[in-house]
């Protein structure tokens, strides 16, 4: 994250990809958004030289408290403490239907979407698209996924997954193959996670549609 950060202050041309990704939804990453964290640069570079990434997640903020906050998900339920047979990170276990062996999804608790109400764009309503910055310089569209508990207030319903949008392939090569280097058909759990190195994912906000995945151990 360092790097990428000290990237955008000291080359602006980092810029283009902005306008250069765009969704097949039509989600598109402003380049005036872009521009606007880069003129943060005096309070970034500061913050730069205090901070290390990514092994601090605590909310990082500016005077008008609009820098970068970042949020570590849990890979595991929250509920049993383990990685779930058939669902998650092993989605492509689950029943039903035939699924290629990269299909994943990042489970979103309730919880901390409740806790963290405005991090996610839209609330993390169910089918809110936002873009990524994978840790290795790549970008991937994401999208919050199946119908969780309702918001009274909007009747809208919260979702309870992340996964990569149009396919959750894109995310499970990305966890399963080149980083937890796991051949297919392998059941992912806590001991996996463990010996990686981490169990949890970070994301980091640096504008309301455009995040930074920490999946580095």
């Amino acid at each position: 994250m360092r790097d990428f950060l000290c990237g955008l202050l000291n080359n602006s041309a980092h810029v283009i990809f902005a306008t250069a990704y765009i969704g097949k939804s039509g989600l598109i990453l402003l380049q005036d958004e872009i521009n606007n964290f880069i003129q943060k640069r005096n309070k970034l570079e500061r913050y730069i030289g205090k901070r290390k990434y990514p092994e601090e997640t605590e909310i990082i903020e500016s005077e008008d408290h609009s820098m970068i906050k970042s949020l570590e998900i849990p890979l595991f339920s929250l509920r049993t403490n383990e990685v779930a047979l058939n669902s998650g990170l092993n989605w492509w276990n689950g029943g039903g239907r035939t699924r290629d062996s990269n299909e994943v999804y990042i489970p979103l608790p309730i919880e901390i979407i409740k806790k963290n109400p405005e991090f996610f764009p839209n609330k993390a309503y169910e089918g809110t698209e936002f873009s990524a910055i994978m840790d290795d310089n790549s970008y991937m569209k994401m999208r919050i996924e199946q119908g969780g508990p309702i918001d009274l207030q909007t009747n809208k319903r919260f979702g309870k997954a992340i996964s990569s949008a149009p396919s959750k392939r894109l995310l499970g090569k990305w966890i399963l193959r080149d980083k937890l280097k796991l051949a297919p058909g392998t059941l992912v759990n806590r001991k996996i996670l463990r010996k990686y190195g981490r169990e949890t994912i970070e994301f980091q906000k640096i504008t309301n549609e455009i995040f930074y995945v920490n999946f580095i151990p």
